[in-house]
């Protein structure tokens, strides 16, 4: 990582501890030690690299979570997939956010839900770019490191459990894995 990197980690992990300060201190982000430590551990297999466009793409043990081209574009083209699903969304795998942060923008009164149980994902969505638009977001939850049996009882206990799941192919193959 570069110190430009390092420089939207920071930002954005102060970002992500001013909305959702226990989350924070419960992944150590809270402190810029703790999240440069973080970042510090993410396997180098874990790549964060500039797409063609210009914008950072992600790929996990040589497989791609992003497009290499455009990501955003891409990102883009999923969410009119997606159609008019304006009651909320939960994102399963969030990889670099470009989705969900679309989502947001285009429904700005609708839950957003992120779920990203690999915290080296995580941590590397909050190095890629400047995320304050979708941490704006006044009803976004951010499910990050948990297991899926927390991640159900969280979603039925908050009655979340009946919005829309959306699951990139290349996220599911990775956590397929065991995000291994």
């Amino acid at each position: 990582m570069n110190s430009a990197s390092n420089k939207v980690l920071e930002a954005n992990c102060a970002a992500f501890s001013y909305r959702f300060p226990d989350l924070a201190g419960i992944l150590g982000l809270d402190r810029p030690d703790g999240a440069a430590s973080l970042l510090a551990a993410v396997p180098a297999d874990f790549s964060l690299t500039p797409s063609v466009s210009g914008r950072p793409t992600l790929s996990v043990r040589g497989a791609c979570l992003h497009s290499r081209y455009a990501p955003a574009r891409d990102a883009e083209r999923e969410l009119e997939r997606l159609g008019e699903a304006a009651s909320g969304c939960v994102f399963a795998g969030v990889g670099l956010g470009y989705l969900p942060e679309l989502y947001a923008a285009r429904f700005p009164d609708s839950p957003v839900v992120l779920v990203e149980p690999d915290l080296f994902i995580f941590v590397l969505f909050l190095a890629s770019r400047p995320l304050d638009a979708l941490f704006a977001h006044r009803d976004l939850v951010i499910l990050a490191g948990a297991a899926p049996r927390e991640v159900t009882a969280f979603l039925e206990k908050t009655s979340l459990d009946d919005l829309a799941v959306h699951a990139p192919p290349a996220m599911c193959a990775h956590l397929s894995t065991g995000g291994k």
